[in-house]
């Protein structure tokens, strides 16, 4: 079965947890609870460390340091009310499967916050990519009646995958939703729509020093692509082919 989800591995230790598995594994759930189906879409995941994910976080949302998850959804599929079904999209072909975005998630923060709260990592981790991939199919939960729909969905998929509800213990909830770069107090998850996606190909981005971890981000939106440029077109299927996993 064709995977849905281009995974580059640029933090070795990733493959210890098989992040792959993972990804794929969590997009089927995903795609599943939605109604839609398990083929025709693929999304682009980059599995880096602290350093790289902290400058794209300085790139798309003006803040150096790192965070656990970014994502850029390809193109808007938000609800036009609070609280309702985003605008999902439909399914492409085998050849050309309809493209959702792209995820980029950070090692070290995932292991410090999966330890902090108390969590086996691959559940976190299982938890922070539903998490994303709901955000690139237009959920968010910048408003009460949009995060109860998204944070309800996300109870649901885990449980399928046999992972207890992330949000039933109200300190650990609180500390998940502190931790969102798409929080109502801080900046957006990644680009908006159709912005340009992170170039992992291009020359060293390790940025400065990176020590820390606020993620509370500020409200920064990055410049969109420019005009004629295909969104998505950087981590996706097409960009991932052409690189080095010793980026």
């Amino acid at each position: 079965m064709e995977p849905l989800v281009d995974t580059l591995i640029e933090e070795p230790r990733w493959d210890g947890i098989d992040l792959e598995t993972l990804a794929d594994r969590a997009a089927r759930a995903v795609l599943a609870a939605l109604d839609l189906p398990g083929t025709g879409f693929t999304l682009a995941c980059l599995a880096c460390g602290d350093a790289r994910i902290a400058a794209l976080n300085a790139e798309f949302r003006g803040k150096n340091t790192p965070t656990n998850v970014l994502s850029w959804p390809s193109e808007e599929r938000g609800a036009e009310v609070a609280g309702g079904r985003p605008d999902l999209p439909a399914p492409g072909s085998a050849i050309m499967p309809a493209e959702l975005g792209d995820i980029a998630i950070a090692w070290e923060t995932c292991v410090r916050e999966a330890a902090e709260q108390g969590k086996r990592l691959q559940d976190h981790v299982t938890h922070l990519l539903v998490h994303a991939m709901l955000h690139l199919l237009g959920y968010d939960h910048l408003e009460e009646a949009d995060a109860e729909v998204m944070e309800a969905l996300e109870t649901r998929i885990l449980a399928g995958l046999g992972i207890a509800d992330p949000y039933a213990d109200p300190a650990a909830a609180a500390e998940f939703r502190a931790a969102d770069p798409l929080a109502p107090e801080g900046g957006a998850a990644g680009a908006p729509a159709g912005a340009a996606r992170p170039d992992v190909s291009g020359p060293d981005v390790s940025g400065p020093d990176v020590a820390g971890s606020d993620v509370s981000g500020p409200d920064t939106a990055p410049d969109p692509a420019p005009d004629g440029a295909a969104p998505g077109t950087v981590l996706s299927r097409a960009g991932l082919s052409g690189l080095s996993e010793d980026a």
